[in-house]
């Protein structure tokens, strides 16, 4: 699937790594046609929640894929270029290599997931 996403998407490849409390994150391809932007996003697979207020109180709740973190980690125009972070609280991360600007994004052009 990433190796047809990659070809499909004109070979950008995003790649990830964690190790010793840092993740290492590589991105490479050629020369993009706009800007992208680098974001690292660290995922709880699930946690559950007492419920404190309202007609639900006492019970629990149970969420899946819950976003703890999302990290810009600068941007990328073409080539081969690595970016690392200090690993936080999740359960796994995922990297995505999105055209456009904060402001205003675009697609996302490459994935990966750790």
């Amino acid at each position: 699937l990433e190796r047809n996403r990659a070809t499909r998407e004109g070979g950008v490849r995003a790649a990830l790594r964690v190790d010793n409390g840092r993740i290492a994150v590589t991105v490479e391809g050629p020369e993009a046609a706009q800007p992208c932007r680098v974001v690292l996003i660290g995922v709880w697979r699930e946690r559950t929640v007492p419920i404190a207020r309202g007609e639900n109180r006492g019970l629990k709740a149970a969420y899946s894929n819950v976003v703890r973190s999302f990290v810009d980690l600068g941007g990328w125009s073409g080539g081969a270029r690595s970016y690392e972070a200090a690993r936080g609280d999740a359960d796994f991360y995922v990297v995505l290599v999105q055209q456009g600007e904060s402001a205003r994004p675009g697609p996302i052009v490459a994935a990966a997931r750790r």
